[in-house]
């Protein structure tokens, strides 16, 4: 397992023989290209770009019900659970995920935020 700290916040980190503890960095394709899963069970996320970078690479996204912004990020392109519900979370893990549902509800969600942008940003030349 391959633990990679986040940014923000108290970072709980077990002490196990099996986990590798990376701090947190830029260059996170390489641990993705190594992984089947991301497990993200933060307490708040304001968007959830580790997750999106997950589901474009082909991973399966298990994160929190309490993170607003992976709910948006991922919305059915992933499993939510209760972060303190371990047999929710077990139970998430080992459900297979189709790729391509995944990939095309992100496709989905970038298209719908760059048609917001767009007519954000014409609003903004109008004025």
């Amino acid at each position: 397992f391959i633990i990679i700290k986040g940014g923000y916040g108290e970072q709980i980190i077990p002490d196990l023989p099996n986990v590798e503890v990376v701090e947190n960095c830029i260059d996170i394709e390489k641990y993705i290209i190594q992984s089947h899963t991301l497990l993200m069970l933060s307490r708040y996320e304001s968007y959830g770009r580790t997750a999106v970078e997950c589901i474009l690479a082909g991973l399966k996204v298990v994160y929190s019900d309490t993170a607003v912004g992976l709910k948006e990020a991922v919305g059915s392109g992933g499993y939510a659970v209760n972060r303190n519900d371990i047999k929710q979370v077990i139970k998430a893990l080992s459900k297979p995920i189709e790729i391509r549902h995944q990939q095309k509800h992100l496709k989905n969600q970038m298209m719908l935020d760059k048609e917001l942008f767009v007519k954000f940003v014409n609003k903004l030349l109008k004025k």
